[in-house]
């Protein structure tokens, strides 16, 4: 499948290009080691950049796709034009590798933003329970779990006597620190699959 020039058969043609290349000399040059590796620097973060800068996966696929067609071209034209050898495996590898690693810190990120916000979303601020909308969920909850497997679960309601009293007497900095010592005496008399939640003031 080689075509043949009008001077030399192409398989001689070929050798020819090989052996220049082995030996790094005559018309066809490679590009220097350093610059080969600032090259693949730029490439993989690039590649990383796009992936972090786009809200949309595709579209960070897209702009890091676009950068390898951006380089194989400038690489064909330096070749053809040039008479320039650069690297092509390793800077492709490298950008995959980029991307692959961009990805992961990206949703891992936000994976734990995820988590922080849906936390702060069902946990009270004062006493670290779950709040009165955790606890409505968690209730429906075990409601159904009852329902369908014809069973039983228990609820205790709780809530601090003559809190008002003390609050006004004591001030609510003392009240909101008895709030959070009695959350913390029930969090801890409890098993590890029942819930304590605030409902509500002293409740």
């Amino acid at each position: 499948t080689t075509p043949i020039s009008r001077l030399l058969p192409g398989v001689v043609q070929q050798a020819i290009i090989l052996d220049n290349l082995r030996q790094d000399k005559g018309f066809i040059h490679r590009l220097p080691e350093w610059a080969n590796v600032c090259i693949n620097m730029v490439l993989c973060l690039g590649a990383g950049l796009f992936i972090f800068a786009m809200r949309s996966a595709w579209l960070g696929l897209l702009g890091a796709g676009f950068l390898v067609v951006v380089y194989l071209t400038a690489n064909v034209l330096a070749f053809k034009h040039a008479f320039l050898w650069m690297d092509v495996a390793a800077p492709l590898a490298g950008m995959v590798l980029a991307m692959v690693a961009a990805f992961m810190v990206k949703y891992i990120g936000r994976d734990k933003d995820y988590e922080r916000t849906y936390q702060l979303a069902t946990t009270d601020g004062l006493t670290g329970l779950n709040n009165h909308r955790f606890f409505q969920e968690f209730m429906v909850n075990s409601i159904a779990e009852a329902d369908k497997r014809k069973g039983k679960f228990s609820l205790v309601l709780v809530d601090i006597d003559f809190f008002k009293k003390f609050n006004d007497t004591h001030g609510h900095q003392a009240g909101d620190e008895v709030l959070r010592c009695v959350a913390r005496k029930l969090f801890d008399s409890v098993r590890g699959e029942d819930l304590v939640a605030r409902y509500g003031g002293e409740e």
